[in-house]
């Protein structure tokens, strides 16, 4: 067992974003919806944008491996990446790594065997979706909250052994206003978004209902848009540049900051953040006054 100070946190890596302001690193990120709404065509989304390093509808993804549990509808899945590809002219291989079959996370001989098939592999998976809970829970009881432990240390374990986020799809209760089953595993959830159907046609909506370490994202609007052999989500909202979310930050911070405060407190990538200074500063909302970076007079959010 590993005993230290609180001052020795400061040396430990600090967790950022896997898809900004939504899906944080090292967190278990749980997403419920309705049937039928296109959760599982919103966690492909988020899966090949990880593969590829790519924007998710304005919001900056870190590049990472991923493993994807297909526990239902592996059939349809390809079809899907297909028309993924497609739109956005993707000519090449994803990679990504698949299980088409439920992995039964409540029972620890199924998780050793799991955790041992990637030891072996010497796989480093940085993103794990399990699509779904109930798939992945077969002979447990959804409501019990002793069952829902065994699930939720199962995934604990994976997690230990990868520091992956994981995101669990998961199915509404009975008046779609919270996940199904035991609150045992919303307790457990470092984020919780609920996918669901909007006001206008064929709108759908993602939103945030906890999020533990940050604020609550604003309401996502989506389209799930036929294309090819299937269909593709499409962003209803014109999202703000990326760099202008930086830049909230730093008028956030009272409009100056180091280079350092600034960069921790936008938990980006270093390499994003510097993109995105280089924008600001080209653009004339941003100068450097000594150590700080300031916002211009001008500048409005």
């Amino acid at each position: 067992m590993e005993i230290i100070t609180f001052d020795d946190l400061e040396y430990r890596v600090q967790p950022g974003w896997r898809v900004q302001d939504i899906i944080p690193e090292s967190s278990f990120t749980l997403l419920y919806a309705e049937r039928g709404i296109g959760k599982s065509f919103l966690t492909l989304d988020w899966a090949l944008c990880t593969l590829m390093g790519k924007q998710w509808h304005g919001h900056e993804v870190k590049f990472g491996e991923v493993l994807y549990i297909i526990a239902e509808g592996e059939k349809r899945m390809w079809p899907r990446v297909q028309a993924w590809k497609s739109y956005y002219q993707y000519n090449h291989g994803v990679g990504g790594r698949v299980i088409p079959e439920a992995v039964q996370f409540h029972r620890p001989a199924n998780v050793t065997a799991l955790l041992s098939e990637l030891e072996d592999r010497d796989e480093i998976i940085n993103l794990v979706i399990i699509d779904t809970v109930h798939r992945c829970f077969s002979g447990g009881d959804e409501d019990k909250a002793q069952d829902m432990g065994m699930w939720i240390e199962g995934v604990n374990r994976l997690q230990r052994q990868t520091d992956a986020d994981v995101i669990a799809v998961h199915h509404a209760g009975w008046n779609a206003s919270h996940e199904r089953g035991s609150t045992a595993l919303g307790a457990a959830a470092d984020t919780i978004l609920r996918f669901r159907k909007g006001m206008g046609n064929d709108e759908l909506v993602l939103s945030c209902e906890k999020q533990k370490d940050s604020e609550e994202f604003p309401d996502i609007r989506l389209h799930l848009t036929k294309h090819a052999d299937s269909c593709i989500l499409t962003s209803v909202d014109t999202p703000a540049p990326p760099e202008m979310r930086t830049l909230a930050v730093l008028v956030k911070m009272g409009g100056h900051a180091t280079r350092d405060a600034w960069l921790a407190e936008s938990r980006l990538p270093q390499s994003t953040w510097y993109r995105h200074v280089e924008v600001l500063r080209k653009q004339g909302k941003i100068s450097e006054a000594g150590e700080n970076f300031v916002t211009s007079t001008h500048v409005r959010i």
